[in-house]
């Protein structure tokens, strides 16, 4: 029999950044056997059909990691940020393709006070704003600055967009003191826009910045630390500078300041604080922070356990387009729990998820998940084509369950034309992660078939006795 598993939600991890969980193996941990009949079919049920291999394995997928009451998480340090280019400084709403870690605000005080995004200003402003800096004005000159770093995808016709000047003009501006230029200028030197890229400086000009109380500074700096570029890693550091900005307000810093406490970096693990931070963060539509308070409520972990509250948190932050909540709303719906089960709704958020978005990828762990459902046909018409589909999408990102089923598809012919090579392949591939059911059934595939044994001759039959 296949053993339950602890759920192993989903979780938004990272300074600023989402980033998949580095969970338990499922095949390695379920003891999902590869090429036999499964025990999932019932053994009361003996006039049902047995199921496939593909469908006791698929079974066994969609049901791993559920959120089940009273289980613990299979917890796991966080990874370490990718894309340390850009480090998504400060996520914000801003549209994608904009510089979303400027600090645009001098030019928000020009915009409509209905209207929250900074406007560019009109035509005549424009040279005036150039005159004024010009003329040595700090503000002026970070004004101007920004013109050229929003440019005319921005809706600033009137200034090309040059990475160049804006830093030339931030440059002015924060050796003045302005804060906000000092800050930009951070920005500029982390990611390498208009001035070579160089960590050193970029953590230099934040801690002007935040000497002055400048929130974003005062984040940013948090997560250097924590990443240890341009500085030193120094958790403790990282959660000082976290909580000062968190303290002003600020969402991001709010959500960084619970990762550090919800995983005890850099300052005691208190799962409490991290819900209050979460929380707080979350009130501010911070969607990875609507994500990991929704698994303190579907785990208990320093709020009561509320399987609804996790849920509408979920959605909020799935709606919002976080991968990691869509995945764990999904199995909220494909288990039942805090929502009523419907395996439709399981389909749709796992197939935004899944969606090739963003990275170009999609999460593997939803496309496997799609790939166990179609086998199964729960909340879809049956469809081992689509499986197929998903399961490879899944197995071409080095998810190891979707290269066992992969092999598991070719052994059996389902699907796809059966082929014992790209069976053993994908098994090989599965085996080298650490799933021992693949690496049994690589085996099976490479052994030798027995010879049969040599037909005995039958023996001769004893005469019968003559009856007097």
């Amino acid at each position: 029999m296949i053993s339950p598993l602890p759920p192993a939600f989903r979780r938004s991890l990272g300074f600023g950044k989402a980033l998949l969980m580095a969970g338990t193996v499922l095949g390695a941990t379920c003891g999902l056997q590869l090429g036999t009949v499964s025990a999932h079919a019932e053994a009361t049920q003996t006039q049902a059909p047995a199921p496939t291999q593909a469908e006791a394995e698929a079974k066994a997928l969609a049901q791993a990691h559920a959120p089940t009451k009273g289980q613990a998480l299979v917890q796991a340090q966080p990874q370490p940020l990718k894309g340390q280019a850009k480090v998504q400084l400060q996520a914000s709403p801003a549209k994608a393709g904009a510089l979303k870690a400027l600090d645009k605000g001098t030019l928000a005080k020009k915009a409509p006070a209905q209207s929250s995004s900074p406007q560019p200003p009109a035509a005549g402003s424009v040279a005036a704003i150039k005159q004024a800096a010009e003329g040595g004005d700090a503000t002026a000159q970070t004004k101007l600055a920004l013109l050229y770093a929003m440019g005319p995808q921005n809706g600033v016709k009137d200034v090309p967009q040059d990475y160049s000047q804006a830093a030339k003009w931030f440059r002015k501006a924060a050796e003045q003191g302005n804060a906000a230029a000092q800050y930009n200028l951070g920005v500029l030197c982390v990611e390498g826009r208009g001035t070579p890229r160089d960590m050193a400086q970029a953590v230099d000009w934040y801690r002007k910045a935040a000497a002055q109380g400048n929130a974003g500074a005062e984040d940013n700096l948090g997560i250097l630390y924590a990443l240890g570029h341009g500085v030193p890693k120094d958790p403790a550091q990282a959660a000082s500078w976290f909580e000062k900005a968190a303290q002003q307000g600020k969402p991001d810093a709010q959500f960084n300041l619970g990762q550090a406490y919800d995983h005890g970096q850099g300052v005691p693990k208190n799962k409490a604080l991290a819900a209050k931070w979460y929380g707080k963060a979350a009130a501010q539509g911070n969607a990875g922070a609507e994500d990991n308070l929704g698994i303190l409520y579907a785990l208990g972990h320093g709020v009561k356990h509320d399987d609804a509250k996790a849920a509408a948190l979920w959605r909020k932050s799935a709606q919002a387009g976080n991968r990691d909540a869509q995945y764990n709303l999904g199995q909220l719906y494909e288990q039942g729990h805090g929502v009523p089960q419907d395996y439709a709704q399981a389909v749709a958020w796992f197939e935004k998820a899944a969606t090739k978005e963003g990275d170009g990828k999609g999460d593997p762990r939803a496309q496997a998940k799609l790939g166990a459902l179609y086998v199964l046909g729960n909340g879809v018409k049956q469809d081992d084509g689509k499986a197929v589909h998903w399961f490879r999408l899944a197995a071409d990102q080095g998810f190891a369950d979707a290269e066992a089923m992969m092999g598991t598809l070719y052994e059996h012919g389902q699907g796809v034309s059966k082929d014992s090579d790209d069976a053993k392949e994908w098994y090989g591939k599965a085996c080298k992660q650490g799933l021992a059911g693949a690496c049994a059934a690589r085996a099976r595939l490479e052994a030798p078939e027995a010879p049969e044994a040599p037909k005995q001759p039958a023996a001769a039959a004893a005469p019968a006795k003559a009856t007097p």
